[in-house]
Order: C-alpha cells, then sequence, then structure tokens
C-alpha cells in the first residue's frame, strides 16, 4: 500500500476510535501521522513535524486558557481578571 492509502486509513480509525471511545483525537491523529511519514513513507522525523503548525496550536491554546471560565487568568467567582481583582480588593 501506499502512503495516501494509509493516511486515509489512518484518518478513518482517527475518527471511528473519537466517535467510540474517551480519546484524545489529536494525541491520536498525530501518533497515526508518525507512525505512517516515518515507517511508511520513509520520511524523517524532522519532515513529519515540519507539518504541524506549532503557532496555530500555540495560538489556540493561549485564547482557550484565556478565555474559559475556568482558565488560569480569569476567577471563576466573579468573573474578573485575577490580578485585578487581586490589586483591587
Amino acid at each position: 500500500m501506499d502512503a495516501a492509502t494509509l493516511s486515509l486509513g489512518a484518518l478513518l480509525v482517527a475518527i471511528i476510535v473519537s466517535c467510540t471511545i474517551r480519546l484524545h483525537v489529536g494525541f491520536l491523529a498525530i501518533s497515526l501521522a508518525w507512525i505512517v511519514g516515518v515507517y511508511v513513507a520513509d520520511m524523517s522525523a524532522r519532515e513529519v513535524m515540519a507539518g504541524f503548525p506549532a503557532r496555530l496550536f500555540l495560538t489556540l491554546v493561549g485564547v482557550t486558557l484565556l478565555f474559559s471560565p475556568t482558565g488560569p487568568l480569569i476567577s471563576s467567582r466573579t468573573g474578573r481578571f485575577a490580578f485585578v481583582g487581586a490589586t483591587s480588593a
């Protein structure tokens, strides 16, 4: 089998697993991409990781942590920013 067919199979496995059991699909998808890229497509580890959007990932994590109700910067009791609440109380 070629790498494109196995990539589609890995995508289907990730979708089915994410619908059936409680597993973080991102970790599964990255590990399947690693397996297909390194062991089947004969790519280097650096080439596989170059396809991972690190800037987008960091932006999404930062925005999620900033605006989530239980995030580290927002007090879940008052809804104010924690550092503002600490200085004004």
